[in-house]
């Protein structure tokens, strides 16, 4: 040994300490560590160069804990090590078994230790209270070590290299480029210039480089198993550091080191923050770690730095300096709203991938990471742009059912381009509703389909700055999806494809494309039989990928399926079923496929996921969809009466409720004490929880909507005949519209990012709810419907820039606005207070139904239909101006007459188009013509605007009051302010 060569390539921490503990094992031994920069060069590549790092032996792992109390036994004794360490202490708060955990290592190494546990308000008064407004979210107890502490880590690395080299250790500055192999062994390097330098063994400590050093080398020998594979992932982090005021400084010179202790549960590492140094500079690393994979030779990929000299290690984009902004609050609340950040760096540490995916702590740790992995195309500026938005924490993987076979094909776009593609899908679509495959299952880009690359830029591109390259990968997208029917090579990628290129049609308002994609991937699902539950084999891998997409197809069918003629799909044989064993099965096709394994949320195992409940509303959804379509056709039965479509969908609805598990509902999950950070952290969580509750909501909303009956009623007589309904469905969409506009707030203050359309038909649907009340004799409930009626518009046009869908769905509100208003000219909605409205028939049609195109004078058929095949366009501008008018009396309050019961249904009025008819004039509307002479009066029932007092015990509905009081010292309606506390479904 004592005459054996050491080249070590690296010269960061774990390349010096070894070069150091080698040279004063083997004196004698020739010992060299070559790396890019000089050793007391201001500015280094290196993970560990950096202003300062955590000193510290708590860990959970009992192996690095014995590991790391050995270190820091150096650290307090070693000359050479201790200038360099500042025992300050670490604050941990623990959001898992963690300081317990950490407690029993010690007592199984038998180590005296200063470690306390503390309760969260016990922490808060720790250290001055610097604490006291930290995220405690989740949070169990507070670790509190007063051993631990930081390093400062540039100036200890300087000094042990300084150490090295005085007992012997060479340093060379030179890029490496290969490692020489020879008969199957390392041994030495070529640099980037050509000069090898040899040596009996060859350790690699090169961090991020390893795996494109690895790639190279394999390259240059035709070694393909030298490779790293994925093994080895390059994972940048970011850090950034505020200089102290003098005042602030003196608050903090004493704090200890503080880690909020995220777990793998909560998708994200821990994140920490440093005390100041002497120059009062302190530090925050942020809680996004993301990978950089990217083409290092033609067909391989690999996650490497960026290639600049640097690793352009200071060029931090705007979206993760807001991380480390985040990460300020998560620490110190308002009291560091003040400082003004100096330096942000992207440090690149290394992810090994366990090999032991059974060891419980090593895969806990790994599944930090793993689940905060966020795929980006370089680190500069320019990169990010087009992920602006993208905190999402992804990385790319392969799966054995997506192979590219024209990997040089010109269709196929660059792995940048699909680098940003995979960050806005995690970002805007991910279970928002479609879930086709997860992050590890589309991490290697070189194998992936090229269809399936194209559709996911086609979907998501319109999140980006480049939107207006969608069309190109949508129409590439087609070809090749195309071309894989022609030759008989379809595979689950395509069948994915079909359904990213549907959902992107819908959002963009050309229905009937992407009704012929959804049908498409139906078809080819049925020729896989992923329709039948057979298929879907035990040892399957890719058994839940398929129902990931089979539902996916459904939940699009169930918001956007054709709903009239002889060729569409009845809803009732999509119904899925239950996963719970609770109660007798609902009547399913016990062949079909039972929903994908979905666990986030849950607190059993046989409970069913958020998307999968959302999956189960969608399904009630489409049976209100049906509903309507048969309102407008003519085609409705009573529906109080027990075998009407009504009474069905309400059974449905209620059984569907009945199923939702405890874990999900409102109550429980207190959305609205969620913070934003958190929301963000969960977004695969709350996506879907948000689209569970808009469905919970507009299903009664539109199911007792009062213009289904008010025109229904013109054809059936008997929905004229005073009886409760009208009084408890009136009451019922208000009740769930004013609910829909409480979610609404709340999905503005909390800044959740919503791309699908159905989020905006639902505002829009609520809007025209309100819109029906604006004209209401109470002067509250006037003033409450107009407020919500804004907020419902407000919040529909933030969908504008991404969905052609959403524009046509603003266009109509916003002539059915003009049209109740009886004017032409734009108006302030905020300022209208009418007495009376005038409802446009055809127009409300279109609102809920969702019947709208992205260009009023595109053909419906754009993109699919030769014009011999489209159908002939109606007149449908003419036909707009057909109106209900809706009046009240003038007085602002009504004093009610009980003598009814409450039982008086409204009287119905038309009045004649504003311009001449035809006789195909009106064709869309469902009622019988009324001659023009018919000048009734609609009057709504006046309960619905009596004094607040009448709405205080809405949840009695219906155990009516026969003499109710109206007295002033009542309290207020549920509608009035944010009064929801007594009012029924505030469990859900």
């Amino acid at each position: 040994m004592a005459s054996s060569s050491y080249l070590i390539v690296g010269a960061g921490v774990f390349g010096v300490s070894t070069a150091y503990q080698l040279i004063q094992k083997y004196p004698n031994a020739s010992v060299t560590i070559v790396d890019r920069d000089p050793y007391d060069g201001d500015n280094r590549v290196a993970a560990s160069w950096d202003w300062n790092k955590v000193v510290r032996a708590d860990y959970d792992d009992l192996l690095y804990c014995r590991l790391a109390l050995e270190a820091q036994d150096i650290f307090e004794s070693d000359p050479l090590w201790m200038p360099h360490f500042h025992k300050a202490g670490v604050f941990w708060v623990c959001r898992s078994d963690y300081a317990q955990d950490v407690i029993n290592n010690y007592k199984k190494l038998g180590r005296a230790s200063d470690i306390q546990v503390y309760t969260i308000e016990e922490a808060k008064k720790l250290y001055g209270g610097l604490y006291e407004e930290a995220d405690y979210t989740g949070a169990k107890e507070v670790l509190v070590n007063r051993n631990s502490g930081w390093g400062a880590a540039g100036d200890s690395l300087r000094a042990v290299t300084r150490e090295a080299m005085k007992l012997g250790v060479k340093y060379i500055v030179a890029d490496v480029a290969t490692v020489q192999i020879e008969n199957g062994r390392a041994t030495g390097i070529q640099t980037a210039k050509g000069e090898v330098i040899s040596a009996d063994t060859v350790i690699l400590s090169t961090g991020a480089y390893t795996a494109k050093l690895l790639e190279y080398s394999a390259a240059r020998h035709n070694l393909p198993d030298l490779r790293s594979g994925d093994r080895i992932t390059a994972a940048g982090i970011t850090t950034g550091m505020v200089t102290l005021d003098d005042q602030s400084f003196a608050k903090m010179k004493d704090m200890p080191v503080g880690f909020q202790g995220y777990t793998y549960r909560h998708n994200s590492p821990f994140i920490g923050s440093l005390p100041p140094t002497k120059d009062r500079e302190i530090k925050w690393w942020g809680r996004n770690i993301f990978s950089n994979h990217r083409a290092v030779l033609p067909g391989r990929v690999v996650s490497a730095p960026p290639d600049e000299k640097d690793y352009a290690q200071w060029k931090v984009p705007n979206s993760l300096k807001e991380d480390i902004d985040n990460a300020n609050r998560l620490f110190f609340g308002s009291k560091g709203a003040h400082w003004k950040y100096e330096k942000h760096r992207i440090c690149w540490p290394t992810s090994q991938q366990k090999q032991n995916q059974h060891h419980q702590q090593n895969h806990h740790q790994q599944q930090q990471l793993d689940s905060a992995l966020e795929e980006t195309t370089d680190t500069s500026e320019k990169s990010y742009s087009g992920v602006r938005n993208t905190r999402e924490h992804s990385y790319p993987t392969s799966h054995p059912s997506v192979k590219s076979e024209s990997e040089n094909s010109s269709l196929r776009p660059s792995h940048s381009d699909i680098a940003v593609g995979i960050a806005l899908y995690f970002e805007y679509c991910h279970r928002q509703p479609i879930w086709c495959f997860e992050r590890d299952e589309v991490r290697d880009f070189g194998s992936m389909h090229d269809e399936l690359a194209c559709s996911i830029l086609a979907l998501t591109l319109r999140f980006s700055e480049n939107g207006d390259q969608a069309k190109l990968y949508a129409n590439n997208a087609k070809s090749l999806i195309m071309l894989r029917i022609a030759n008989g090579t379809v595979d689950l990628a395509t069948l994915e494809s079909l359904c990213l290129l549907s959902y992107s049609s819908f959002i963009d308002g050309n229905v009937h494309l992407g009704q012929f994609h959804l049908g498409l991937a139906h078809q080819l699902c049925r020729s896989a039989m992923l329709d039948v539950e057979s298929v879907y084999g035990m040892e399957d891998p890719m058994s839940d990928r398929k129902k990931r997409l089979f539902w996916s197809l459904q939940m699009l069918e169930q918001s956007y399926g054709r709903q009239e003629g002889l060729l569409s799909v009845p809803t009732e044989i999509w119904r899925p079923a239950y996963s719970t064993t609770r109660g007798p099965m609902p009547d399913h096709d016990p062949r079909a496929p039972t929903l994908p394994r979905d666990d986030l949320g849950c607190q059993h195992q046989n409970e069913p996921g958020i998307w999968n409940t959302s999956v189960h509303l969608g399904w009630v959804w489409s049976q209100v969809r049906k509903y309507v379509s048969d309102c407008a056709h003519n085609n409705i039965k009573e529906p109080w009466r027990h075998d009407s479509m009504y009474a069905k969908v309400l059974a449905d609805f209620m059984e569907t409720e009945n199923r939702i598990p405890m874990c999900h509902r409102y109550d429980t999950v207190k959305f609205y004490e969620r913070k934003v950070e958190d929301l963000k952290m969960h977004r695969d969580y709350w996506a879907p929880w948000l689209k569970e509750q808009f469905t919970y909501h507009v299903i009664p909303t539109v199911l007792n909507h009062p213009f289904l009956y008010i025109v229904g009623a013109q054809h059936n007589p008997n929905l004229a005949i005073p009886n409760t309904f009208w009084r408890r469905s009136s009451e019922l969409a208000l009740l769930h519209s004013t609910w829909i506009v409480r979610m609404i707030d709340m999905v503005v203050d909390k800044q959740v990012p919503l791309a699908d359309p159905f989020f905006g038909h639902v505002a829009a649907i609520a809007a025209t709810v309100h819109l029906y009340y604006c004209c209401a004799a109470a002067a509250r409930l006037k003033h409450k419907s107009n407020t919500d009626f804004a907020k419902c518009r407000r919040f529909l046009k933030n969908f504008l820039p991404t969905s052609a869908a959403c524009r046509a769905l603003d266009r109509n509100l916003d002539k059915m606005t003009r049209i109740a208003a009886g004017t032409s000219d734009s108006m302030d909605v905020e300022d209208w207070m009418p007495s009376k409205i005038y409802l446009s028939v055809p127009l409300m049609w279109k609102i809920l139904q969702f019947n709208t195109f992205a260009d009023s004078h595109e053909l419906p058929t754009a993109g699919l239909l030769n014009q011999s095949l489209v159908p002939n366009p109606t007149n449908e501008d003419a036909n707009e101006n057909i109106t209900l008018e809706i009046i009240v009396a003038s007085a602002p309050e009504i004093t009610i007459n009980t003598a009814d019961g409450g039982q008086e249904a409204p009287t119905l009025s038309y009045k004649a188009p504003l311009s001449s008819q035809g006789p195909d004039s009106a064709r869309d509307t469902v009622y019988d013509e009324v001659p023009v002479d018919d000048n009734l009066t609609l009057c709504t029932t006046p309960w619905l605007y009596a004094d607040s007092s009448q709405f205080v015990n809405i949840a009695d509905m219906g155990c009516d009051d026969p003499q109710p009081a109206l007295s002033e010292s009542r309290g207020p309606a549920w509608w009035e302010g944010e009064n929801f506390s007594n009012i029924m479904f505030n469990h859900f």
